[in-house]
This record gives C-alpha cells, structure tokens and sequence, in this order.
C-alpha cells in the first residue's frame, strides 16, 4: 500500500470515527448525561465539535495527496482531544464509573488514530524525500 493511501485510509476512518460520535452525542446527549453522569451542554457541544473535525478528515482524506499542513493539524487536534478527555476525567465532577469508561475508551481510540496518521505522514514525507 502506498503512503499516500495509507494516510488517506486512516483519516477517513477517522472522519467515520467522528461522525458516528457526533451523531451519537448530538441525538443521544441527553440520555447519556445521567448514565455517564456528565453534563448535557458537554456531551452536546462535544458532539457538535466534531461535525467540522469529520468534514476535515474526509477532506484529508480524499484528495490525491493528502495535504501535510491540514493532515499535522488534524493530528495535533486529536492530541488535544485526549488531553481535554483526560482532564474531563479529573476534574468533573460526578462522572460515573460508565463515563470514566466511555471517555477513556474514545480518547484511547482518538489517540491511537493520532499515532497512525503521525506514522503515515512521517511514511509520506520520507517517501517526498526519497522520490
């Protein structure tokens, strides 16, 4: 598989990712604040947060050649999503045991698609180099 394709299939995974959690906290807010036991403007607004993020990995993800300016800030946005996921983990309060599993389960996913796409864009730009 070639660089380019690989970095393209993991952002749009990623936008998929997003797009299905987006879905989820945007309909699903407030069923899931009291079983997660966060508030609903968070869980709203984190979903609402990523409707832009899905369009920008779908975009990245469908051009020929990735573009690296757009593919580094998405990769450092989702750096920032698991840091602010473990901060939401430490400091709001009344989060339940299942909350703690839901956030820490997506940003262990959000973290690991980072590392992919980092790997994929330093594959990209040794193969520019190389070429």
């Amino acid at each position: 598989m070639s660089e380019a394709l690989f970095l393209k299939r993991v952002f749009l995974a990623d936008a998929a990712t997003c797009a299905a959690c987006a879905v989820l906290l945007l309909a699903g807010a407030g069923a899931l604040s009291p079983l997660l036991g966060l508030p609903y403007p968070l869980l709203f607004w984190a979903g609402a947060a990523l409707v832009p993020v899905a369009a920008l990995f779908a975009f990245i993800g469908t051009r020929q050649q990735p573009p690296v300016a757009l593919a580094v800030i998405g990769i450092l946005g989702n750096m920032l999503w698991v840091i602010e996921s473990v901060i939401t983990i430490e400091t709001v309060a009344g989060i339940t045991m299942l909350g703690i599993g839901f956030v820490a389960a997506q940003a262990t996913a959000v973290a690991a698609l980072a590392a992919l796409e980092t790997w994929g864009l330093k594959r990209l730009s040794g193969a520019r180099v190389a070429a």
